[in-house]
């Protein structure tokens, strides 16, 4: 059992075991994991602007054929007189 963070269980169960490795991976290399998921889904927008914009330089793709949605007019608002 470790001294530093007691693995208590309740009354009448199995008394639980975890080894280093699995505290390790769920204390540390899980989470830094999920933040790179997080990191790679928010820079993809970006990767692909930048590789769709080298692609135009070099001629290689059609600059009318975009990829992107257009840009939504903004709402227009009554005037009050």
């Amino acid at each position: 059992m470790n001294t530093l963070v007691p693995m208590k269980v309740l009354p009448g169960w199995p008394a639980a075991s975890y080894s280093g490795f699995h505290v390790f991976v769920l204390c540390f290399l899980a989470p830094i994991a999920v933040a790179v998921l997080f990191a790679l889904i928010g820079h993809a927008p970006g990767w692909l602007r930048a590789s769709r914009h080298e692609e135009v330089e070099a001629e290689i793709a059609d600059p009318e054929d975009s990829a992107a949605a257009p840009t939504p007019e903004p709402p227009q608002h009554a005037q009050l007189s």
